[in-house]
């Protein structure tokens, strides 16, 4: 019985360091996608920039 609730309380740590992992993918995937907005507006005024500057 003891093997057992030892083996229960490994398989419940894992289980707990498996969601924490998940949330700290789900925090990064978040900024990277925020980054990767910042990246396209950057974008979009660098071209609009650049437009402005082939017209003179």
């Amino acid at each position: 019985m003891a093997k057992a609730n030892s083996a229960q309380s490994t398989a419940t740590d894992a289980l707990s360091k498996a969601n924490a992992a998940q949330s700290t993918a789900g925090q990064a995937m978040n900024t990277a996608n925020v980054a990767n907005q910042k990246a396209d507006e950057a974008n979009v005024k660098v071209e609009r920039m650049f437009k402005k500057a082939m017209m003179k």
